[in-house]
């Protein structure tokens, strides 16, 4: 059996390796009734998979140095960014194609369980890929598609290296030699003219009709304003380098940078985002753009990875979120909160002051040290929900202050494959009005444990497949594991005593059964913003500045908000399948279904289902 440690070594000699072998065969950290062959993949497969995997991994110098992957042979990719030229743009087609092209005449039949997952899921994935590049506006290359950053709109508010690399350079990008720092001044150097690309981009995709609507392009010139507002000197990321050795040398280059090349560049960002707001025009919707009705198809299909239209899902949404208001209503009235409906319900408990936290840098560390609380407390109760004894180190952070206006309400960066860097969840604080006290414990489940870090940590630190697997990333699991997390915290009853807590967790589950309406209204149904602000607000009763953010995101982001609750409802199903092929005495178990699902690896909803075994 490989060990968790001896998994990881294994796996980062195998990825660090140009040109590497075969596909990781350990023994799964559960047990399947029908075990798979043990053929593992062709040679032919693995090479095919090594070329995409390197392909990639150049494609996104970030990713690389997120997941620890630019050392040796790729130290290179430690001193570049993604090329987001329109040039890069127009080439990577042709790349997919043939990437594809290989794949599909590698032949299928005789590899085992997760050779095959992984053969489908780097078809599905290059499928989306060629697609999405056929779009002449926008980024929807393969990997900003599977990190959830395909956009129609090549910078906005939330997308976009003016806002997006300080941020990596000050929290992600290593500092430990002199070799890292002299890639890291490369990076800064570099910058200026990648910003100056997607500036490019900008002007170009408007002359295509293109343009994000104007309180997009309001909010990202709000957040390009700030950046420049700030000293060069008292800019975030000259932080990261104060514990450094020769951190004064380093930082007078740095200075340098930032002032003759990177707040030059952003200026020209903010001009020419200034020129394209004079056109733009308030209409929220991608069906306005050229190709509208199939550019959102293709983005439901990247987010949910299903091939569910429209119609179908503003249906299911429609109907989960009837299910949950009930159920809301019951409890508020328990509570003895009857007057009104539920969002008005609701959003008067938000505004208690007894269970809001202050809106100053007081208020903020206590919200913190709630989230830290609970993390403690779900972490001792994994047993409940799986066998795997994962360490799944983790921190708790607030959202860098510059980058909150535009950013999610919470969001996590995974940690380094090779244990160097933690997995860290991060708060956007901005208004703490945004979340009371009782919304935390299910926010935390969701992002940290057994949510998105738990699963990560599986693909750390029982990692056993080929590691192009790092890399392919869909937002139908990760986000529906992460809903579905949420779900089996409450079944387990950890809200029984608390149902300010478990309010809190069915607004949660409300606000993504009702995004389902809201995206679908947005992008397929010619609804305003206006309108899916309201319609969030009254489902929800959370604070408008916050139910904004969110459509705005929707906005800029087409369908990747319906893959948590059409993931959740898939697994769901999955489950019901799995447990009934395994009855009782001696069948399976929640724990072991979980189990499973983490040992199938992050994969579209289809590929998944055909890996457990079930339809």
């Amino acid at each position: 059996m490989i060990t968790p440690s001896s998994s990881r070594r294994l796996w980062l000699r195998r990825a660090s390796a140009l040109g590497a072998g075969t596909v990781l065969a350990g023994c799964a950290p559960w047990h399947d009734p029908q075990p798979s062959s043990t053929s593992g993949a062709t040679p032919m497969l693995d090479k095919h998979l090594d070329i995409l995997f390197d392909q990639l991994l150049t494609e996104a110098p970030q990713e690389a140095t997120a997941l620890g992957l630019d050392t040796g042979a790729r130290a290179p990719l430690r001193h570049r960014w993604a090329d987001r030229s329109l040039d890069a743009a127009r080439s990577r087609n042709d790349r997919y194609i043939a990437a594809l092209a290989r794949l599909r005449a590698t032949p299928r039949q005789g590899l085992d369980r997760d050779a095959a997952a992984t053969f489908d899921a780097a078809c599905f994935a290059l499928e989306l890929g060629v697609e999405g590049t056929r779009f002449a506006y926008g980024d929807q290359g393969l990997m900003a598609t599977l990190a959830q950053e395909g956009t129609p709109y090549v910078i906005n508010q939330m997308i976009g290296l003016a806002l997006s690399a300080p941020q990596f350079l000050a929290t992600q990008h290593p500092l430990r030699t002199p070799q890292d720092r002299d890639a890291w001044l490369h990076r800064l150097a570099a910058l200026p003219a990648h910003i100056d690309h997607e500036t490019e981009r900008l002007r170009h995709d408007a002359a295509l009709g293109v343009r994000a609507p104007r309180f997009v392009l309001a909010t990202l010139h709000e957040q390009l304003d700030a950046m420049l507002a700030t000293p060069p000197a008292e800019a975030r990321l000259l932080t990261a380098l104060a514990a450094t050795t020769n951190a004064d040398k380093t930082a007078a280059s740095a200075f340098d940078h930032l002032q003759r090349g990177l707040y030059p560049a952003v200026q020209r960002q903010r001009d020419a985002v200034s020129a394209v707001m004079t056109s733009a025009n308030d209409e929220a919707g991608v069906r306005r753009l050229p190709d509208g009705e199939r550019y959102y198809a293709w983005a439901l299909r990247v987010g949910t990875t299903t091939t569910l239209a429209a119609g179908e899902i503003h249906r299911i949404g429609r109907a989960q979120a009837a299910e949950i208001d009930a159920q809301m209503d019951s409890l508020l009235r328990a509570q003895g909160l009857t007057q009104g409906s539920v969002g008005q319900r609701m959003a008067a408990l938000g505004q208690d002051a007894r269970h809001c936290f202050t809106n100053d840098d007081a208020g903020r560390a206590l919200a913190i040290a709630h989230c830290n609380e609970w993390v403690a407390r779900v972490r001792a109760a994994m047993p409940r929900w799986s066998a795997l004894a994962l360490r799944a180190p983790l921190d708790v952070k607030r959202v860098p202050p510059e980058i909150e206006a535009g950013a999610a309400g919470a969001y996590v960066f995974p940690g380094a494959l090779d244990g160097s860097r933690d997995s860290v969840f991060y708060l956007n604080l901005r208004d703490t009005a945004t979340w009371p006290r009782w919304t935390l414990p299910t926010l935390v489940v969701h992002e940290t444990l057994p949510g998105h870090v738990w699963q990560e940590a599986h693909e750390t630190e029982v990692v056993r497949r080929h590691p192009l697997r790092a890399l392919l990333k869909f937002n139908g699991y990760s986000e529906g594991w992460a809903l579905y997390a949420e779900q089996l915290v409450d079944d387990a009853g950890f809200y029984e005593d608390d149902p300010l807590a478990r309010l809190g967790y069915l607004q949660a589950q409300q606000l993504r059964a009702t995004r389902l309406v809201v995206d679908t209204g947005l992008h397929a149904f010619g609804w305003s913003r206006e309108r899916a602000i309201q319609t969030l607000a009254e489902a929800t009763g959370r604070p408008r500045a916050a139910v904004q953010g969110e459509i705005d995101r929707y906005c800029v982001k087409p369908g990747q908000a319906c893959g948590y609750k059409i993931g959740q409802t898939e697994l769901l199903r999955l489950r019901q399948q799995w447990l009934a092929r395994r009855p009782a005495p001696g069948g399976g178990t929640t724990v072991a279904f979980n189990d499973a699902v983490l040992g199938a690896g992050n994969l579209p909803l289809a590929v998944l289902a055909r890996t457990l075994g079930v339809g």
